[in-house]
């Protein structure tokens, strides 16, 4: 008797716990008290996918659900303002002042706990970065400017190390494949195949993995070796113009992915134009790509840089077809191309142009 007893105690157990089902639950609380709507969104394919979506009511809004695997998502109130934050089956606490993003705190998880510590270093190397780079931009002075762009280059090598660092050191976490998304900028295909190779194979589902790895694909065929891509954009004046017509007429061709709004890209301009007007003469040209969408302010970037060389772009921004097709995904971007169209360089800057160049042409 005493046996069945406890054998029907342990049932009633087992069956209590079965019908638990794991879940997250995410409680916001806002001080904007006006009503709006808050979506969950995750970042797929380069595009933001809605997974949920509640209103925003006092100030307080609540989601709730289930996922398979820990992962990044985002709040979102509004287009611009997204709060990253990692789901995993549990409470999930959201606290932020109107804007959502400013100064929010988000607790629950152990994943968001080690994205909320790794946060706190990475926003003071940023910070000390940026103030260095405001510092760059207005400054005047020729020498004191190269100065603080070396040091703008310095904060920034070192904010990239510490990422890889945190990410090496936390292989199975799904803030080590996030982290991976935020330092893939300037990498080639060989580069992000050994920080990938790092992550624990748990990951591979998160959607960060599946992203480094289909760029790592679109990488493989502008490496270094491979024969650009051919594509037709339509010059200043309109006229299609293809690039296999013009890296045939030279010895070697930089591809340069810039456009007017982007500040790197307009600091660098000088560093392309001492290369052209250096080697032009010996058979080197450059080919520029804008990402730009308003034709006046590409064409006044043109003149007031003195850009001399052949200019195109579908003015459709981020979404310029030849980008897409190298696999752009920030700017300034180049790549040297021999007159077969053969890509022998990649992400040269400044002296490194200027020293490839000089091999090259010798």
């Amino acid at each position: 008797m005493i046996k069945n007893s406890i054998l029907f105690c342990l049932a009633i157990l087992v069956m209590a716990s079965c019908s638990k089902k794991e879940q997250y639950i995410i409680t916001g609380n806002i001080s904007d008290k006006e009503p709006t709507t808050i979506y969950l969104q995750q970042r797929i394919d380069g595009n933001w996918k809605n997974i949920d979506s509640t209103q925003l009511v006092s100030g307080k809004f609540e989601f709730s659900g289930s996922v398979i695997i820990p992962d990044a998502y985002y709040l979102s109130k509004g287009e611009r303002e997204k709060l990253i934050l990692f789901i995993e089956n549990c409470p999930i606490t959201v606290t932020a002042d109107s804007s959502l993003v400013s100064n929010a705190i988000v607790s629950g998880g152990a994943a968001q706990s080690l994205y909320s510590e790794y946060n706190k270093t990475y926003s003071s190397k940023d910070s000390e970065l940026m103030s260095v780079y405001e510092l760059w931009k207005a400054e005047q002075n020729a020498d004191v400017k190269k100065k603080l762009e070396a040091k703008v280059d310095s904060l920034d090598k070192q904010l990239n190390q510490f990422q890889e660092q945190f990410m090496s050191e936390h292989p199975s976490s799904p803030v080590a494949s996030h982290l991976l998304t935020q330092i893939q900028y300037g990498k080639n295909s060989e580069e992000l195949s050994q920080l990938l190779a790092k992550l624990d194979t748990s990951l591979s589902e998160t959607n960060a993995y599946k992203a480094i790895k289909k760029r790592i694909e679109a990488l493989k065929k502008v490496a270094i070796g491979q024969k650009a891509p051919d594509f037709t954009q339509n010059d200043a004046e309109g006229q299609p113009i293809t690039f296999s017509s013009v890296y045939a007429k030279n010895n070697y061709t930089l591809i340069d992915f810039w456009a007017s709004w982007c500040g790197p890209c307009r600091a660098d301009n000088p560093n392309v134009v001492a290369a052209f007007q250096q080697f032009n003469g010996k058979g080197f040209g450059v080919f520029g790509v804008s990402l730009d969408s308003n034709k006046e302010r590409w064409l006044k970037a043109i003149a007031d840089d003195k850009l001399t060389w052949q200019h195109v772009s579908d003015l459709k921004g981020w979404g310029n077809e030849a980008a897409k097709e190298y696999a752009v995904n920030s700017i300034p971007s180049n790549l040297l191309v021999d007159k077969n169209g053969i890509i022998v360089g990649a992400n040269l800057r400044s002296e490194e142009l200027i020293n490839k160049l000089e091999e090259l042409l010798k």
